[in-house]
């Protein structure tokens, strides 16, 4: 797996005080999200970060970016309740170096808003959900949004105050629904305010769903 040497943003300013970061999934890249802008925020109350993984995933042949590398060949031959586990307790390769990565180039973005709301789409919604439990310090991340997203790496994982908005689809073949519900029933146990939506398709974002994190919004 090859490493970028910096995250590279992909933006969309505006002369605003709020901004959305969204990060992509594994094998996209900064403009896989980009086009939610529009559907998210209507009348341009935000400003939105598009972040490109730091690493080129080896498995897709160089195309795309990724936030840290998955075993898929280990993943795929287990059970659904060892699936859980497994990306319960898995603290990936690269894993640690991305969110130190992500940190220090949130923490000059931060200075330029009063709040920030983290969200991304399956890995990427992952880190989402790390960086607002380590970045809870500075106070101006209000809200995260985690599509198709799974718990990864629970023992680092610092309880979460803020308002969280999960979804994730019911045939998803990619991270199974059982995984979704884990993460919901965590967040839950953590006190997390937690608005959790379910819908009958795989390993997407259905406008059903964007309509839905407008109105979280």
């Amino acid at each position: 797996m090859e490493m970028i040497k910096e995250i590279k943003f992909f933006t969309q300013k505006k002369n605003v005080k709020k901004a959305i970061i969204l990060l992509h999934g594994y094998g996209a890249n900064c403009h896989d999200l980009a086009p939610l802008s529009s559907y998210l925020d209507p009348l341009g109350e935000y400003s939105f970060y598009f972040p490109n993984g730091p690493l080129s995933p080896a498995m897709m042949g160089g195309f795309g970016a990724c936030w840290f590398d998955i075993r898929f060949s280990e993943y795929l031959n287990i059970s659904v309740e060892q699936k859980v586990e497994y990306f319960a307790s898995l603290s990936p390769k690269d894993f640690e170096s991305s969110l130190d990565k992500l940190v220090n180039s949130f923490e000059s973005i931060f200075k330029n808003y009063d709040e920030v709301i983290l969200g991304g789409f399956s890995q990427g919604s992952m880190m989402a959900l790390h960086l607002a439990s380590r970045m809870k310090m500075i106070g101006k991340i209000k809200k995260v949004v985690l599509l198709s997203s799974a718990l990864l790496s629970k023992q680092s994982l610092n309880p979460i105050e803020i308002p969280v908005f999960q979804s994730h689809g019911k045939m998803d073949p990619v991270l199974d629904y059982e995984a979704a519900k884990y993460l919901k029933e965590y967040l839950i146990d953590q006190k997390t305010p937690i608005s959790f939506h379910s819908f009958s398709g795989g390993h997407e974002i259905p406008m059903e769903i964007l309509t839905k994190v407008q109105s979280f919004l």
